[in-house]
């Protein structure tokens, strides 16, 4: 394999057709299914249960739903987090307490906390916390492929937590290219297992 830049670039962007492509012929009863064996299997972890901060995503249409995830760690009393990203390539999270009233439309059309919601300090969790990142495909190295823009990449830099990939089995790959600012799952969770990897 060309180790370019360039190259490496080039290989994920086709990568980046052909999972995504893969994902949106899913079946709608399926993936909902898959949905929610994947929701159980991270709400059954000792690093969820031990979480006090539990930070996710809001899904696009095709992604891993995991807003039911997100109504029982607010149950539970959890702080439950959601990002928001800035043009200049920076993510933050806001904290919400309630997934149907604390979002606004947001950059790239993804719903993100509204302005009111608190912002979350990574140098302060006071506790543990996991962060949820969606991906394209997995490895079972814990290597993502994301959507190329290197906003959870950044944001995990000197952040304390369990990263915690998640993705349909089928989309799971033995092995990505991955970069040297590249940041990998601490465990991956599918519908089907749930792989750790030491940190």
């Amino acid at each position: 394999m060309n180790d370019s830049p360039y190259s490496l670039r080039d290989e994920k962007n086709m990568l980046r057709e052909r999972y995504l492509k893969q994902r949106r012929s899913i079946d709608r009863d399926r993936k909902e299914k898959m949905d929610a064996a994947i929701v159980g299997r991270i709400s059954g972890l000792r690093c969820y249960c031990y979480a006090k901060a539990v930070l996710l995503y809001y899904p696009k249409e095709d992604e891993i739903n995991l807003l039911p995830l997100a109504r029982r760690a607010i149950s539970e009393g959890k702080r439950v987090l959601f990002p928001v990203s800035d043009h200049d390539g920076v993510m933050h999270y806001r904290q919400v307490s309630d997934i149907d009233a604390d979002f606004v439309p947001g950059m790239f059309g993804i719903p993100e906390p509204k302005k009111s919601c608190p912002v979350f300090d990574k140098a302060n969790v006071g506790g543990s916390a996991i962060v949820i990142m969606p991906a394209l495909s997995i490895d079972r190295d814990g290597y993502r492929l994301g959507y190329g823009k290197g906003y959870y990449d950044r944001y995990m830099v000197g952040f304390r937590s369990t990263a915690i990939g998640v993705i349909y089995s089928e989309l799971l790959s033995d092995r990505l290219p991955r970069g040297r600012y590249d940041r990998r799952a601490d465990l991956v969770v599918t519908e089907k297992e749930t792989i750790f990897l030491q940190k």
